[in-house]
């Protein structure tokens, strides 16, 4: 499988703004790269935008309309359990703020229901609040995962509480305290993104949805930082394709967003991500200034990974390696891991000495 022409002619498609042709497009590589990124839909629905749809052969046109309708039975309902979940909130005074997929959905960056894969409901609510908002979605029949092992305190650690389900309903709810992980929180503080938020009141119920701008932020420390996409060179073509419609929803100072990420160390990073998209989407460069040389390093180790992915371990010591040299960032995550590589090590030859002492003693 050619991988790297794959996903160029993935990010043709996803990008609304391109004309393509789909003669020479390898549909079976396409189905199997956008089956394992989640991306199946959204090709449908760019596919349909484009009015290529219908110029498929019958089979694969059949294939993205199941998918399709599949996704869009599933987010009926779980929009409708979003609906019935915060209206239950509501009712007790609270008002939440809708996160990622679900927030997509319900303010419209997402007019194609059936487009986005969603996975969890995700939803913030103040941090003196969460306990109460999730004893009150118990009451109603919610529930922990029987195989979730973690218990509730260790989940005071994490940025949401223990994930509850319903045995009547599609998703599992996530009660959120913080946006991310608390290592990355001083990017986007609670207070900022509170004081920005729109408030909307459709459907019966109100609720809170981060601005564009605050989204686009979250959308690249989620994945670049939260499933370190960065670090180990990954593609997500979900986030790109929530990056793509995020652009569509109005103007954005990337300025502002880029001196966010600089102030606090993730300069490189940001703009990693935004000239990634650029080349893989094929989508203009939302700048009038001058590309580093870092970003296009980065983009070509990502690209090698793609032409060789048996090679994939070595290009990415080697690129941690060369990026460490750079990034004050990197260097620590790469020191950090060869600390912990070492006290495991040391840690294994303890147990085994012990073992040999016990070992011997028994043979007394």
């Amino acid at each position: 499988m050619n991988l790297f022409k794959t996903c160029k002619d993935i990010g043709a498609i996803l990008n609304p703004y391109k004309e393509i042709s789909i003669d020479g497009v390898d549909w079976e590589n396409v189905i199997y790269v956008s089956s394992r990124y989640f991306v199946t839909s959204n090709i449908t629905g760019a596919l349909r935008k484009k009015g290529l749809l219908n110029k498929l052969q019958p089979e694969l046109k059949d294939y993205f309309l199941y998918i399709e309708s599949l996704n869009k039975e599933r987010n009926k309902a779980l929009v409708s359990q979003t609906i019935e979940v915060t209206g239950l909130l509501n009712k007790e005074g609270i008002e939440p703020l809708l996160l990622k997929g679900v927030a997509y959905l319900l303010s419209g960056v997402y007019t194609d229901i059936g487009m986005r894969i969603i996975g969890d409901i995700d939803i913030l609510v103040s941090e003196h609040e969460a306990h109460r908002a999730l004893n009150i979605l118990i009451k109603r029949g919610y529930k922990y995962f029987p195989e979730d092992k973690i218990s509730c305190k260790e989940y005071k650690e994490h940025h949401h509480l223990k994930p509850v389900f319903h045995e009547d309903r599609v998703a599992r709810v996530e009660i959120h305290t913080q946006l991310i992980n608390k290592t990355y929180g001083e990017l986007l503080p609670l207070k900022e993104i509170w004081k920005k938020a729109s408030r909307l009141q459709e459907h019966g119920i109100s609720f809170f949805v981060p601005n564009i701008e605050h989204s686009i932020i979250l959308n690249i420390i989620h994945e670049e930082l939260g499933h370190k996409g960065y670090d180990f060179l990954f593609i997500s073509f979900r986030s790109l394709s929530d990056f793509i419609m995020l652009l569509e929803k109005g103007s954005i100072d990337w300025n502002k967003i880029e001196h966010i990420f600089t102030q606090h160390g993730y300069k490189n990073l940001f703009k990693s991500y935004i000239y990634m998209a650029h080349k893989l989407l094929n989508i203009p460069y939302p700048y009038n200034i001058k590309m580093p040389a870092f970003p296009k390093m980065h983009w070509k180790l990502i690209t090698l990974t793609l032409i060789y992915p048996k090679m994939r371990s070595f290009i990415l010591i080697f690129s941690l390696i060369g990026r460490a040299i750079i990034d004050k960032r990197v260097r620590s995550m790469v020191f950090l891991f060869i600390i912990k590589f070492f006290i495991k090590l040391k840690e294994k030859k303890v147990i085994s000495s012990i073992k040999r002492v016990l070992h011997q003693r028994r043979g007394i």
